[in-house]
């Protein structure tokens, strides 16, 4: 992990520093900037994502120093742990409760979200909203969520003074190297440009790693009765995701283990470079005891399923349309 958070963030500096300090020409600023993106994501996959799990390291300051690369990037980490560990891990995929399924009814990703008639076209338009992602999480959420003091109907703890120095202090750092430092060196407005762009990738990168691992028709949907979820925890969160190309170790490494998605939710304390050679027996178990397990071979083909999703619940009739469970001839997929 040492290893590969050093090749992150190397590559993070090494692709910043050519395109703000050596970079003149158009076509070469196009590809230094999508390097860059890939390396942002990567940051988040790789690096801060096994930090706020605390399973990057069994040391607690090197974990939170791991998770503290999201304020680098721009984020909170400490929003992320009440929206992310807390809320989206305990009530995956219910609708109104997990936030990583709420765009403000621009898209509808659950059968329990109210229809609207442009969901007609959202299977079309999606990657324009996943673009907006990053924009709105860095310079929106963070800050309306920490003064409503709400995650949906979730209360979030009030936030330490240290939090808040972290929060503040990582979005000024952001905006400062992202924003103020390369307008000496170029106009302003292609910096604006710039990030807008590079921005824009990095949210298609991180909702579609997202949707792909819980948006599906063939994953579950409970919508609990009471507050009360009728599954198990371990059932619950197993029919609730889904692995795509989770043998694919160019796709693990680059996702940070997010492609064995079901192993993540089931274990997430335990670094992601472990989760390949527990999909196996995680898949064994589950067709030993009948639980529904989702593995798609292929990123393609996971893509093609999630955006066939989006298609049926664009649908006026989809509520009744779309299956609300799993079938049970998905183990083994």
């Amino acid at each position: 992990m040492i290893g590969k958070a050093a090749i992150i963030l190397g590559g993070y500096i090494a692709s910043y520093v050519a395109l703000v300090f050596f970079c003149s020409n158009l076509w070469l600023a196009i590809a230094l900037g999508f390097v860059l993106s890939q390396f942002y994501v990567m940051v988040g996959f790789g690096i801060q994502h096994d930090g706020t799990h605390e399973s990057f390291s069994r040391h607690k300051w090197v974990n939170r120093l791991a998770g503290m690369g999201l304020d680098f990037l721009g984020a909170s980490s400490t929003m992320w742990k009440y929206r992310h560990n807390f809320v989206h891990h305990t009530y995956t995929n219910i609708a109104h409760v997990d936030d990583d399924l709420e765009t403000l009814n621009i898209l509808r990703l659950s059968p329990h979200h109210d229809w609207k008639p442009w969901h007609r076209f959202q299977h079309l338009y999606c990657f324009l909203v996943y673009g907006i992602l990053a924009v709105f999480w860095i310079y929106v959420s963070d800050f309306q969520k920490l003064q409503s003091g709400k995650l949906g109907k979730y209360n979030i703890p009030d936030f330490s003074v240290a939090d808040k120095v972290v929060l503040f202090g990582g979005r000024i750092l952001f905006i400062s190297y992202s924003m103020i430092l390369p307008s000496f060196f170029h106009p302003f407005w292609q910096v604006v440009v710039a990030n807008a762009l590079i921005l824009m990738v990095v949210g298609i990168n991180l909702s579609l790693v997202f949707n792909l691992a819980h948006v599906t028709g063939d994953n579950e949907y409970p919508q609990p009765e009471n507050g009360e979820i009728e599954n198990e925890w371990a059932i619950h969160q197993v029919v609730t995701a889904a692995n795509f190309a989770a043998h694919n170790p160019w796709v693990s490494w680059y996702t940070g283990g997010l492609n064995c998605q079901i192993e993540h939710h089931l274990f997430p304390t335990i670094c992601h470079i472990h989760y390949p050679r527990l999909c196996k027996i995680v898949e064994q178990t589950c067709g030993e005891f009948g639980v529904p397990y989702v593995s798609y071979p292929t990123v393609m083909e996971a893509l093609a399923c999630h955006l066939q999703f989006l298609k049926d619940l664009g649908q006026p009739d989809s509520v009744a349309s779309v299956p609300m469970a799993v079938p049970v001839d998905v183990v083994g997929r």
